[in-house]
């Protein structure tokens, strides 16, 4: 598998072995409601090849779940 997720409901590992990078933090202090419900505040960790997000229901950010991609993942080739 080149990406992934895996998640719960206070955590969401990423991860990209397809040539993408990611490093630094980000922290997003505010509750927001998504398109499953709300979730936030969050903090993610961006670790080169995989990303640790810490808080509440991070993987209904950005649709994250939904998508089947993440914040340092491009989309599979299979979605258009």
């Amino acid at each position: 598998m080149r990406w992934g997720l895996q998640w719960g409901r206070w955590w969401l590992w990423q991860w990209a072995l397809d040539g993408s990078l990611s490093l630094g933090i980000h922290i997003d202090p505010q509750r927001r409601l998504g398109d499953k419900g709300p979730y936030g505040p969050y903090v993610d960790l961006h670790l080169g090849v995989c990303v640790l997000s810490l808080g509440y229901h991070p993987a209904r950010a950005s649709g994250l779940a939904e998508m089947g991609q993440g914040g340092i993942m491009r989309p599979p080739d299979r979605v258009t």
